[in-house]
């Protein structure tokens, strides 16, 4: 490393990595603290466990809307002034979360949060992809992704101790709690208009051949990964791989939905009005050659498991017509997305669901443990995320040494899959927070080394849509995994059932990060900017 390289990512590191993993660090804690809100809320509103992770789950169906269209805006108008957006709308928002009053209020909120908060993750990890070269990005996004894990660290005690203010002004401890942590994001707001810069060329922080030897690199590498990648991945490409696939798929759904949606209810039907609008735009399309009809039999598979599953799990009109839509955003977009895309989603579903499945229900489990305050539930709850913080910066620096990243991704998710199973196998508490902490190394270890696998193949406005595709669609699981464990703990009057799903899921993210191709030469750019 030459002394003008190590000059110029020095500055740039300590100007753009702690204030973004402050602004990460309280965006995840206004996501997650309903789970610790959950401890008393449930009873003040008169919550099932069912509604309760419908409503925590919620929060990701509105998120995957507007993901990409956020994260396009961002690439439009530039980081500072649509952060800045974000931040201020999530702040109101989840600020008002304090004033709901049933079922319906906590289904609102979580959705209107949901979309004030969309494209913030992606793109920040599009932002940073502006400003670090490819050799730096795993311990870049190791250190930025530590704000999730830390998040819990410091915001599980302290969300704790915030219930402790129950009654005060006559409010309850949890309204107080989504009170007090709206605040920072409000402030910050104003903070992050100011002082991000948007791209390296309008950076005056930095000195002019600073400047010039960062633009330069970053081009040379923009146009190594144009020349050398597979064809087909521009923005267009990308997100829409054969529109003809849809026709198929979609009327498959269509067929299949009449069943679940008169389980429903009339309003069920609602969302598959939007399903006739996609066959008339997609309908007219020509389908694939005969190679491409066996992945449009493997994506309709997966639809009619995904139509089944809705169809048995719904509990009332309202959660059916949730589900029933969730089932139309799978439909449409497994039809148009490209395989590499996909794939990629894939694997980050069954990552995320390790994270927001136990996430969201922690405190929960942990309550079931025994006599515990809620200041002792917050601390235990903080131990996986204290491991999960240490393995994730650990891990994507151990990734950039080695310049490797499927064994990385994979060792991880495999780490997370077996110590979850295991602890929905066990009900000793010792034993089962062994495993939960065990499984916090691989549940955000793998976050920071997957994020370089999209980044080697896509760039520019391609980059800042596919990542916020992969991410919104991944995040997906963060309605499935919550979902699926307060439905189970309804059905069976335990977590442990819904740990094996989540487990299951991320072994099978394991398998496919395995099989993905991924051509390591595309993070190797020459560097011809070196003196």
């Amino acid at each position: 490393m030459g002394e003008l390289e190590q000059r110029t990512m020095s500055k740039v590191t300590k100007r753009l990595v702690p204030f973004l993993i402050l602004c990460y660090f309280v965006a995840y804690l206004d996501r997650v603290n309903v789970g610790f809100a959950g401890l008393t809320m449930r009873d003040d509103l008169g919550l099932t466990a069912s509604a309760f992770g419908l409503g925590s789950g919620i929060f990701f169906i509105a998120y995957f809307f507007f993901e990409v269209p956020s994260n396009l805006l961002l690439h439009r108008f530039g980081a500072s002034k649509w952060i800045a957006r974000i931040m201020l709308t999530w702040g109101i928002i989840s600020g008002a979360t304090a004033f709901i009053g049933g079922e319906t209020g906590f289904y609102v909120l979580r959705v209107l949060l949901g979309i004030a908060e969309a494209g913030f993750f992606p793109g920040i990890i599009f932002f940073l992809t502006l400003w670090f070269p490819s050799i730096y990005r795993g311990r870049i996004v190791g250190w930025f992704m530590a704000a999730i894990p830390a998040s819990s660290v410091i915001g599980a005690p302290v969300s704790s101790m915030l219930l402790y203010l129950d009654g005060i002004s006559g409010f309850k401890g949890w309204q107080w709690m989504f009170i007090v942590e709206a605040l920072p994001a409000i402030i910050l707001s104003v903070v992050v208009f100011f002082y991000l810069t948007d791209k390296p060329s309008d950076a005056k922080w930095l000195a002019d051949d600073e400047r010039r030897w960062l633009v330069s690199r970053l081009k040379a590498e923009e146009a190594h990964r144009e020349k050398n990648a597979l064809a087909g991945h521009g923005l267009g490409r990308t997100l829409i791989d054969n529109p003809g696939l849809a026709l198929t798929v979609v009327a498959i759904g269509a067929g299949l939905s009449a069943y679940a949606s008169m389980l429903a209810g009339p309003l069920a039907l609602v969302p598959f009005a939007v399903l006739g609008v996609a066959m008339v735009l997609f309908g007219r399309a020509e389908d694939r050659a005969a190679e491409g009809m066996v992945l449009t039999v493997v994506r309709a598979i997966v639809l009619v498991a995904a139509v089944v599953i809705a169809a048995q799990v719904q509990t009332n009109v309202l959660q059916g017509v949730i589900l029933q839509g969730v089932v139309l955003i799978v439909a449409g977009f497994i039809a148009i997305l490209s395989w590499r895309i996909l794939a990629l989603s894939l694997i980050y579903f069954g990552a995320v669901a390790t994270n927001y499945g136990t996430g969201f229900w922690l405190p929960q489990i942990i309550k079931g443990f025994g006599d515990l305050t809620k200041l002792q539930i917050g601390l235990i709850t903080a131990i996986p995320y204290v491991i999960g913080a240490i393995g994730m910066v650990v891990w994507g620096r151990r990734s950039d040494r080695k310049m490797e990243r499927k064994v990385h991704a994979a060792i991880p998710l495999a780490v997370a899959g077996i110590m979850i199973i295991v602890a929905g196998l066990i009900d000793d508490p010792l034993l089962k927070m062994t495993a939960f902490s065990i499984a916090g190394f691989g549940v955000f270890a793998t976050l920071p080394v997957f994020w370089t696998l999209p980044a080697a193949f896509l760039s520019g406005p391609a980059a800042a849509a596919g990542i916020a595709m992969i991410n919104s669609l991944g995040n997906l699981s963060g309605f499935v995994g919550p979902s699926a464990m307060g439905w189970i703990k309804d059905l069976t009057g335990s977590f442990n059932g819904g740990l094996l799903l989540i487990g299951g899921l991320s072994l099978v993210a394991m398998v496919v990060v395995l099989i993905l191709p991924h051509d390591s030469k595309l993070e190797h750019a020459p560097d011809h900017t070196r003196h």
